[in-house]
């Protein structure tokens, strides 16, 4: 019993579970409650974990949708993309992206989106 409370002492502070399962524990509730509830947290947290996955996901995907856009229409404006311009537009994030965006079309040169 003291090896678990020491176990979920650990897992509490590291914010993996809830402190309730540490005080249910220590409090000397009944195992199956316990085990259920850990349960639950267990899917609880890997739903969360897949949830922020799944926005991490959409916004690369549209920041990099972004930057395809971005690239199409600078070639269409400017040209070629020289590698240099194309190393800082691998590197942008979505607002950098956006901002670059607003001056395609006042650029005459590259130097103008920088």
């Amino acid at each position: 019993r003291r090896d678990l409370a020491v176990w979920l002492t650990m897992m509490v502070q590291r914010a993996e579970l809830p402190a309730e399962l540490l005080e249910l524990a220590l409090a000397g509730g009944e195992q199956t409650m316990l085990a259920e509830k850990a349960g639950r947290w267990k899917a609880e947290l890997l739903e969360q974990g897949m949830m922020q996955g799944l926005e991490q996901g959409l916004e690369q995907g549209l920041e990099q949708g972004e930057r395809r856009m971005l690239q199409r229409l600078l070639v269409q404006k400017l040209g070629e993309i020289p590698a240099d311009v194309q190393q800082q537009l691998e590197h942008a994030d979505s607002l950098q992206l956006q901002s670059i965006l607003q001056r395609v079309w006042s650029a005459k040169q590259w130097e103008d989106l920088f």
